[in-house]
């Protein structure tokens, strides 16, 4: 998404973060002006099972590693 301009601008309008230069902040990025209390919703959390597919890759990976390492 970062790739094109029109969305990179979408995403990251210009100033919305900090610029450095030799690793000094330089300006610091509109993000800083938001009220720290108000400017995140707050999240519920919703227990999820893992999708089978993500199960399988996870053991599948297990499996692998065990036989190479062990």
């Amino acid at each position: 998404m970062r790739k094109s301009k029109a969305s990179r601008d979408l995403y990251t309008p210009p100033g919305s973060v900090d610029r450095f230069v030799n690793n000094h902040l330089v300006q610091p990025g509109s993000w800083r002006n938001n009220n720290r209390e108000t400017c995140f919703a707050p999240l519920q959390a919703v227990p999820r099972r893992a999708a089978i597919n993500a199960l399988e890759t996870r053991m599948n990976f297990m499996n692998y590693i065990y036989e190479k390492y062990y």
